[in-house]
């Protein structure tokens, strides 16, 4: 993946190099789809996913956008964490407490639980998994190759001139900054 990214990056990535990276990546996916019991995953980290869902009830949770056979798309509130274990309130437990599929990458930490992409904690947005370890690299490669497009929309506090309607620019930050990603 790192390198298909590099390589659209540079604009060198042709047609039939991301046609066999997403060929190799889907193979890879069907080879865990299918053999998945060998792995001990048990449960999402965190302990219990039901008992902690209970707890942050009274907060703003998740919800359910979209779900179709291969993925599905949760709008993540404020606060929560995609799925690192930085915060109590993460959403790949509240994905397991809910029961919102019954596939072994929604247990696999090595994957990122099939999330395919990550908010950070402050922000709130729609966030994409897949079902199965085949649709996640299909949809790693798209995200790896720019084939992904994504649209933000941001609060400012501060005058914006009223004849502004449209901001496009690239994401840029500093490597000397951390932030708290999740």
């Amino acid at each position: 993946l790192a390198v298909v990214w590099a390589c659209n990056f540079a604009g060198q990535l042709s047609e039939r190099f991301g046609l066999a990276a997403l060929e190799l990546a889907q193979a890879t996916g069907r080879v865990l789809d299918v053999s998945w019991d060998r792995y001990s995953v048990k449960h999402v980290e965190g302990g219990n996913a039901l008992k902690q869902y209970r707890h942050f009830s009274a907060i703003v949770e998740p919800q359910f956008v979209f779900a179709s056979t291969e993925a599905v798309v949760v709008l993540k509130p404020p606060g929560w964490e995609v799925c690192d274990q930085n915060t109590d309130r993460q959403v790949a437990v509240w994905l397991s407490a809910m029961k919102a599929w019954s596939s072994p990458i929604s247990l696999d930490r090595s994957q990122q639980y099939g999330f395919i992409h990550r908010l950070d904690v402050p922000n709130s947005g729609l966030i994409l998994a897949a079902k199965s370890y085949t649709a996640y690299f299909h949809m790693q490669v798209q995200l790896a190759a720019g084939k992904v497009v994504r649209d933000y929309v941001i609060l400012s506090h501060g005058w914006v001139a009223r004849s502004l309607q449209e901001v496009r620019a690239s994401v840029y930050w500093r490597l000397d900054e951390q932030t708290e990603a999740g």
